[in-house]
């Protein structure tokens, strides 16, 4: 009980302990908790900064489902939300578990919600920016969506069994209800669906502000056709055709995610098909219609015959550009500068990639650059970056000392440098001439013997390696004290 109890006092008063008059009513709750870590903790935000008359009432409303127990405790969290954040939290448990959070915020178009259900102890973030949620949590987000309709499963909001989201398609039953939909056809039991199932515009058939995965299904060049106009997130994993032909903006979407795919050209504009649909296109543009006009999100990773992308122009609001390990990637359109909403851009080991985007540096938005693994593109980056950078991550590129310009003036706004793997023996003197850098990773150089008079605005160095020198290891600690 003693644990019980400095585990709810922590979360309820933050660090400070309760006054006498709590003390009874402390132990009737981590007593009804049955010293569970979740629903202590749960409980403990919940009456944070509450008088003990709130706490006395929790109580008793938690005695009226003595069988529910920590169930109870997280129907109260769940019930003290706002009603778009109730909707939040059954989006998250559904779809959103373990995705990166501004990656959700942007989908669904919320700033301040997740921040809202962390303090409500329903989620969590873990140190790499990616939702977490307990089991117990995510199964009674899932459940409150099931209770919308236990029979039919088409009058539900949200659609995350794959065997329930092919019936839905398969049958053209999608309605209005339906918010969101998943469907990996890797899931399925029965293989020989995959090759059964065709794609129809009416499966989509009054299906609104949709979010929808369709991850490894046979679908044909065509099919974005058929989907519906206000379509905000589509998940193509496994996306079998080498092109993308689209004939008509998709005005809506906000993330477009192809990872594993099979196409090998990423460029909207010269993929318009068939050649009577050009002048279309043409008329579109005139009216200042992009194609992809409200696009935030571009995901390409892991396409490994994708060799070329470009077609920036019909991209003006994107935001995330992420091709990581698209290894035969050898072109990047210098279009790529009209993306002036650019902030993050992941070009992580694309090893054939040859020639930097020497437009990139025109970028005035840009703040996250992971070029891991590019050695390639050694003699040809380093004079084009963003000058509004925050994090670059240069991890694995084979870098020597003499690799570095002599000075690094144009990133005066630079906070989180990466060196990584690299062969250096000694920090870059460009180093020193970042004004305003807190963080200098350089793990695993193997050569690495010395760090002279790095940045004082340093908070944070991190120099781990199997044969590190004890001078080195020594001094290391004592600069990271000092910071």
């Amino acid at each position: 009980m003693d644990a019980s109890l400095e585990l709810l006092y922590y979360h309820a008063f933050r660090p400070n302990y309760p006054n006498e008059g709590y003390k009874e009513v402390f132990e009737k709750l981590a007593n009804y908790c049955d010293g569970l870590p979740l629903a202590l903790e749960v409980l403990g935000k919940i009456l944070y900064k509450r008088d003990v008359d709130f706490w006395d009432a929790t109580l008793e409303d938690l005695k009226k489902k003595p069988e529910l127990k920590i169930g109870s405790v997280l129907q109260i969290s769940f019930d003290s939300l706002s009603s778009e954040n109730k909707e939040l939290f059954k989006h998250i448990a559904c779809f959103f578990v373990g995705k990166d959070r501004e990656f959700t915020e942007i989908i669904l178009n919320t700033r301040t919600g997740i921040t809202h259900l962390v303090e409500k102890c329903l989620l969590s973030v873990k140190r790499d920016n990616k939702l977490a949620m307990h089991s117990l949590i995510q199964d009674m987000g899932r459940d409150f969506v099931h209770q919308e309709s236990p029979e039919i499963i088409w009058k539900r909001s949200r659609i995350w069994r794959h065997e329930d989201s092919f019936k839905v398609l398969g049958k053209k039953r999608g309605t209005d209800y339906i918010l969101g939909l998943a469907l990996d056809m890797r899931m399925l039991e029965n293989k020989t669906l995959l090759q059964s199932f065709e794609l129809k515009k009416e499966s989509f058939r009054k299906m609104d502000n949709l979010k929808l995965q369709l991850n490894y299904m046979q679908l044909n060049d065509q099919c974005f056709q058929n989907f519906p106009e206000e379509l905000r997130w589509l998940c193509m994993h496994g996306f079998p055709s080498k092109s993308i032909y689209l004939n008509q903006p998709m005005e809506n979407l906000v993330a477009l995610d192809m990872s594993y795919s099979n196409i090998e050209s990423f460029d909207i504009r010269s993929n318009i098909q068939p050649p009577a649909h050009r002048q279309k296109l043409v008329e579109s543009s005139s009216k200042g219609r992009c194609l992809l006009g409200s696009l935030k999100i571009l995901d390409l990773s892991f396409c490994e015959q994708l060799y070329s992308l470009g077609g920036f122009s019909e991209l003006p609001t994107l935001e995330r550009l992420i091709v990581r390990k698209c290894i035969s990637l050898i072109e990047v359109c210098e279009s790529v500068e009209q993306c002036v909403k650019l902030v993050h851009i992941d070009m992580s080991y694309c090893y054939k990639l040859k020639r930097f985007p020497i437009s990139l540096g025109k970028l005035e938005h840009a703040q996250t650059l992971l070029l891991d693994g590019c050695d390639s593109l050694v003699s040809t980056f380093m004079t084009s970056l963003p000058r509004s950078l925050k994090t670059l991550s240069l991890i694995n590129m084979n870098l020597l000392k003499e690799s570095f310009p002599v000075e690094f003036n144009c990133l005066n706004k630079l906070e989180a440098l990466y060196l990584d793997g690299n062969p250096i023996v000694s920090m870059p003197d460009c180093v020193r001439t970042l004004p305003r850098l807190q963080l200098l990773s350089m793990n695993n150089c193997l050569g690495l013997v010395s760090i002279e008079h790095p940045p004082c605005s340093l908070r944070e160095l991190s120099i781990k390696c199997s044969n590190m020198p004890r001078k080195l290891m020594a001094w290391s600690k004592f600069n990271l004290w000092r910071c």
